[in-house]
């Protein structure tokens, strides 16, 4: 996740990723920031019990940039995947 891959997940630098975020989507907009940005993150959506992910669909739904920035921030910030690799059992 360009600057920050290796603050996936590790509770630092919140306010830092939100303003990436901020740029991203006032670089690509809203839907583009989204794109780009949450395959790389939806495994981890176990984290902080969803928060990013309602921050975010409250931001999208809403249309308020600053609410979708803060909602894949916190989904960078708090990535915690439900189960890892090889866990989950067919």
């Amino acid at each position: 996740v360009g600057f920050a891959a290796d603050l996936v997940g590790r509770r630092e630098r919140f306010a830092a990723l939100c303003s990436y975020y901020e740029g991203r989507v006032r670089a690509v907009g809203r839907p583009g920031a989204v794109a780009e940005s949450f395959g790389r993150l939806s495994h981890g959506l176990a984290g902080s019990a969803f928060h990013g992910l309602i921050q975010l669909g409250y931001g999208y739904a809403a249309g308020v940039d600053r609410m979708v920035a803060e909602g894949l921030a916190y989904m960078h910030f708090s990535c915690q995947p439900l189960a890892k690799p090889g866990q989950l059992h067919h």
